[in-house]
């Protein structure tokens, strides 16, 4: 019975940190030498940041953008856009990037900041419809909490937007990077499948050939992985009932 709860414990363990890798925040990055970085608190809860177009300021453009949340500034049907853009002369604002569906490596290297992609596929499409308006930002390591550097659309470009800055927010964690190590969660978890695999292959040869089980029953403590379904299900009832006073008839 000991070794059924235990089995059950770290098995819930288990879950609870694959749980709280899903649900990291937008703005968590782990760059390819292992640097990690927390944008998070970049996201305003009750603003955003703008900014005229750099390069070429004859354009007349100006662009707001919120990192992980939408931009407050109304945007017609776009309310729920990450980045717009806005004519100073006519007023039309256009949505440039919606979620960010990607972080990646800064372009100067992973230790040097993270680039997030926001990307526009489902409407405002540029050059007769056929584009999808797409928005860099690119922060690199600094020591404020945020400082604009430029925005531009690159040369050669179509429909790209670049808006480059750095914060101090986009520098490694302490203990991250360079050596390329991996985290506490990662160690825990290489070790646990690697034991679990063990205990799998080693139980079913002891069941098989001490034990002289057949078939389905050489797995070890077949007798919980059958029940396993069950006790998930109580589990569920249990913390239900604590949390909503509801007990299933």
């Amino acid at each position: 019975m000991t070794m059924t709860r235990v089995s059950f414990a770290l098995l819930c363990v288990v879950v609870a940190l694959l749980v709280s890798e899903a649900l990291a925040g937008c703005g968590t990055h782990k760059a390819s030498d292992g640097s990690t970085y927390n944008l998070d608190p970049l996201t305003l809860s009750g603003g955003e940041y703008s900014g005229p177009e750099y390069v070429n300021p004859t354009l007349s453009y100006t662009y707001r953008w919120n990192f992980c949340a939408p931009v407050k500034s109304s945007c017609g049907a776009f309310a729920n856009t990450r980045v717009t853009q806005t004519g100073d002369q006519n007023g039309a604002c256009l949505p440039c990037g919606y979620d960010p569906v990607s972080m990646s490596n800064h372009p100067d290297g992973p230790s040097k900041g993270v680039q997030l992609t926001y990307v526009n596929s489902m409407d405002s499409k540029c050059q007769n419809g056929e584009i999808s308006r797409t928005t860099n930002i690119i922060v690199g390591c600094g020591t404020t909490d945020w400082t604009l550097s430029a925005i531009s659309e690159p040369a050669g470009s179509k429909c790209l937007y670049e808006i480059k800055g750095t914060s101090k927010h986009a520098c490694p964690l302490p203990g991250t990077g360079g050596s390329g190590k991996l985290s506490g969660g990662s160690i825990f978890l290489i070790i646990f499948f690697s034991a679990f695999t063990l205990y799998f292959l080693v139980g079913a040869v002891v069941s098989w050939k001490v034990k002289g089980n057949s078939g389905i029953e050489i797995i070890p403590n077949f007798e919980f992985w059958k029940d396993l379904p069950v006790l998930m299900k109580d589990g569920v009832f249990f913390i239900r009932y604590k949390v909503t006073g509801y007990k299933p008839i």
